[in-house]
């Protein structure tokens, strides 16, 4: 409710004055000053903390309890107008001639005038009307007349516009860019949000998972909207031959081949491989395949300056691409451990190449073509590597970016590591991307912030939301810099980043001391840990329930130097008053009585020259309903209406327990009659099935002797061929017998996995490749490796057998069989299995059932293979239905689930 008149940022700290001519202090709360009788002239502050004052035509310096440090007056200075104090303490006299407006800077006693300003007028005009924000931060900021002035390196100030419709009081502009505005309407903040970092590929109304950029003078290339965008930026190449391909989900990384510049190879989830190459002057795309077996994920791509060779980054091992075989195959002195080693990352080092891996740094010496493992240790602890960077002014320095261990300083000659994780100040300890700019900074992508880190103190600054970036989780690989326009990308869940790092002031300019939390922990007495970081953020508090075991509080500062030194103290207001200093950067609290508290945290280094603020946070345990007066009393007054009430139930109740007991036992009657009905059919079944094909092998071996005694051995082939066809259809009735008499018994085990519907479809054809081949069937399957449902392997193979063995019984020859997915959606795909053979009578109500003792009865396919099918698909949680005409073959449409469903 206050109109903010002026607002002053010195040592941390804010200081506003109102136009009621009150005077506050802001850190952690707002602390209104009361040292001076009238603070109606008061000017700005220095950077020591002392107040400029202009009272009775003299300009004076005094300290915050009012105690004068210096005067001077100015009385015959003509024309006066105004002063004003700049950031840095620099004090600028405004006068006016009735001509032009003149700057003096005044300088203890002396007065100069600066002749490079000469101005008619400092107010805006509506020619530079401009909606923009400060975009440039100098070290002299002047603030006359509602107007804001940077001065440049020539001297002179220039106009920069700010929004018309605000009434400028007073602004402040920080080091980092993050700047306030004093205004008619209250304080604005400004800059960063708006200027540091840019977006790129995001949308505010969906998060979209960023993992790759690639950026030159031609071409663009990332995701957005689960698609992988390549965007033409030039007349070179024309990109119109990408609109007939299907570029794929995600592309984890992108890689520009030194030998050929007009090609972008492309690793990760692409639709027709793992490994793309897409020539943008012959229009051509060339899909290069892996040789090996299993599941996989590919990584990352690099071309050897050294042998030419083209490594690549996976999850089964580093491989090579072999020019003869057009494939990326194992290299060839890779041991068995190598193999099973997944990498990530890819650097050449003279003659070596290092993949990042999840045992350490692999290296690979290819002159020697020799393998050696480095494993990075925490106390005692091995951390995957995700990320290697060189750095540019010691080559002997590489740092790592590690998944639960930070940033790790690794001295390559003395073979010694230096850590940086969020017990001394980085933000999180999954690190996914290193960029070095041009003031020997790193900047670090993490699984939460962004982190900055300037090598000559090893200090580090954290970049979260509330200061522009888009989202505060990053992604692997998602990195790019542009050194021709000196930009970095970084990716995450929300789009890219992108930011010049010239542009942005990480220096400490001060030994003021900021303890910030940088995440919230709470532990459930079950075990689980849910993150109340976001919750804190939004609303200043961190309440604890009665299934809140633990709050674990992750502290940091702005101040390195000495972090070995780091100790942070607590209390806690109403429970714990006395301070309590450890040397961790985490605060573990149990759960206190029920009530309000306030947590005050300060970082203790032991030097009298720092100073820190305290870190306030609120704490709320929340007694539970349960244990309150209000419930007592409500239960006592229920529990005498529920005892009324329970008498006249009771009588009820018996009724009702009667008319169920009668219920169940005709349940269970009926359910005992269709056990038996169906037991009498499946030994029907049986006796009609199995007899024929075992009658059918009786006197086999006296036919098989007459036939070779009398030489008769194209018979005899003849004979064999068909005693198989007769034994596999048994061995098929059989076992499909065993799965229906498990089930039955419920003695069946249902073990549900995720299985590629391509592969177990390719298992059952090559059971039945004679029989296709005889039949001279074509077989059409419209399926991809990653087309997965979640389903018992032994009922999926089951089924599959059982309908494609009746798919090629009945088809006529030179027919086709079609595997189709034919509808999916989140939770399910739907898999139609069609054949033009004999067509077989079905139910195709929408219950989706089979009327299998008909089929059976007129002989249209196996009676009790689809009985069994049919109860496997209950068990299984699938459903089933058959669309069939006699002339015109069979359409047996599966809906499998994709994931677990409780049944």
């Amino acid at each position: 409710s206050k109109n903010v008149k002026k607002i002053y940022f010195n040592s941390g700290n804010i200081y506003l004055l109102t136009e009621q001519h009150e005077f506050f202090r802001y850190s952690d709360k707002l602390e209104k000053f009361e040292f001076l009788d009238d603070y109606s002239q008061v000017l700005g502050l220095n950077p020591k903390e002392e107040v400029y004052l202009f009272k009775n035509d003299s300009l004076s310096i005094v300290d915050l309890k009012g105690g004068l440090k210096y005067q001077y007056s100015i009385d015959e200075f003509d024309g006066f107008e105004m002063a004003q104090v700049t950031f840095e303490g620099d004090i600028f006299l405004i006068s006016y001639n009735g001509a032009s407006t003149e700057i003096h800077e005044f300088d203890y006693g002396e007065i100069k005038l600066i002749a490079a300003f000469q101005e008619k007028s400092i107010y805006l005009s509506e020619n530079t009307l401009d909606h923009g924000k400060i975009e440039l931060f100098g070290d002299k900021h002047l603030h006359a007349n509602k107007s804001i002035y940077i001065k440049n390196k020539n001297g002179k100030f220039e106009l920069k516009p700010f929004d018309r419709k605000l009434d400028i009081q007073d602004y402040y502009v920080s080091g980092s860019g993050l700047g306030y505005a004093a205004t008619n309407l209250g304080v604005y903040v400004f800059g960063p949000k708006n200027i540091l970092f840019k977006k790129l590929a995001n949308d505010e109304s969906s998060m979209n998972t960023v993992r790759s950029v690639f950026i030159n003078e031609d071409i663009m290339a990332y995701k957005v909207y689960n698609k992988e965008k390549i965007i033409s930026k030039s007349d070179r190449f024309n990109l119109s031959f990408l609109k007939a391909y299907d570029l794929g989900y995600i592309a984890y990384s992108h890689y520009q081949d030194p030998l050929d510049e007009k090609s972008l190879w492309s690793v990760g989830f692409l639709n027709e491989g793992s490994v793309r190459k897409i020539n943008f002057e012959k229009e051509t795309i060339e899909i290069f395949k892996i040789k090996a077996k299993g599941r996989f994920t590919t990584n990352n791509i690099l071309r050897s300056s050294f042998s030419q060779n083209l490594y690549l980054s996976t999850s089964i091992g580093p491989l090579v691409f072999n020019e003869e075989e057009g494939a990326f195959v194992k290299i060839s002195q890779g041991s068995a451990f190598v193999e099973q080693i997944g990498t990530n990352h890819i650097v050449e080092v003279g003659d070596q190449i290092w993949f990042a891996s999840d045992l350490g740094i692999l290296k690979y010496n290819e002159r020697l073509d020799f393998f050696e493992l480095k494993r990075i240790f925490k106390e005692g602890k091995s951390y995957p590597v995700q990320f290697i960077y060189l750095d540019k002014s010691d080559t002997n320095i590489a740092w790592l970016g590690t998944m639960g261990g930070g940033l790790v300083k690794w001295d390559t000659l003395s073979d010694s590591i230096e850590i940086f994780n969020t017990s001394n100040g980085l933000s999180n300890d999954d690190v996914h991307a290193i960029i070095e700019d041009k003031q020997d900074r790193l900047w670090v992508s993490t699984n939460r912030n962004l982190n900055c880190l300037d090598k000559k103190n090893n200090s580090i600054y954290i970049f979260t939301e509330q200061e522009g970036i888009s989202n505060s989780e990053f992604n692997k690989y998602g990195y790019f810099e542009d050194t021709k326009n000196n930009l970095i990308y970084f990716g995450g869940l929300n789009g890219y980043n992108y930011f010049n790092p010239d542009s942005i002031d990480t220096s400490i300019k001060n030994k003021k001391i900021n303890v910030r939390c940088i995440g919230v922990e709470i532990v459930k007495q079950n075990g689980e840990i849910d993150d109340g970081f976001e919750e804190y953020i939004n609303t200043g508090q961190i309440e604890f329930t009665e299934e809140d075991l633990t709050l674990n509080i992750q502290l940091s500062t702005n101040y390195l130097f000495d972090n070995e030194d780091i100790k942070f103290s607590y209390r806690i207001q109403g429970f714990q008053n006395e301070w309590r200093t450890q040397s961790s950067n985490e605060l573990k609290l149990s759960r206190m009585p029920y009530g309000e508290y306030v947590l005050e945290v300060i970082s203790d280094l032991n030097k009298p020259s720092l100073t820190s603020n305290i870190n306030r946070m609120d704490l709320v345990v929340i007694r539970p309903f349960v244990k309150s007066w209000l419930f007592y009393t409500l239960v006592f007054f229920t529990g005498m209406v529920l005892t009324w009430l329970g008498i006249i139930i009771y009588n009820r109740r018996l009724i009702r327990q009667n008319l169920k007991l009668e219920r169940t036992i005709a349940i269970r009657t009926e359910e005992l009659e269709e056990a038996l009905n169906t037991k009498n059919k499946i030994f029907a079944i049986l006796a009609h099935d199995l007899r024929d094909p075992i009658s059918s092998l009786s006197n086999l071996t006296e036919k098989i002797s007459f036939l070779a005694q009398n030489n008769r051995l194209d018979e005899l082939q003849i004979l064999t061929g068909q005693t198989d066809i007769r034994l596999n259809a048994l061995n098929d009735n059989l076992s499909n017998v065993l799965y229906w008499a498990l089930s039955e018994n419920e003695m069946l085990d249902q073990k549900p996995e995720k299985l590629s519907l391509l592969l177990e479809i390719n298992k059952i054809l090559e059971i039945y490749d004679q029989e296709i081949e005889e039949k001279k069937l074509s077989v059409n399957i419209d399926f991809e490796d990653v087309d997965q449902v979640m389903v018992d392997i032994s009922v999926l193979q089951t089924i599959l057998r059982n309908f494609i063995n009746n798919a090629i019984k009945f088809s006529y020859k030179e027919g086709s069989i079609s595997f189709i997915k034919s509808f999916e959606d989140e939770e399910n795909i739907e898999l139609t299995i069609k054949d033009d053979g004999i067509g077989m009578e079905a139910n195709t109500e929408k219950n989706l059932d089979i009327n299998a003792d008909k089929i059976y009865r007129e002989g249209k396919g196996s009676g009790i293979g689809l009985i069994i099918t049919k109860e496997l698909i209950k068990v299984a949680g699938i459903q089933l239905q058959i669309i069939s005409e006699l002339k015109k073959g069979t359409s047996i449409k599966l809906l499998l689930p994709k994931n677990l469903r409780l049944r």
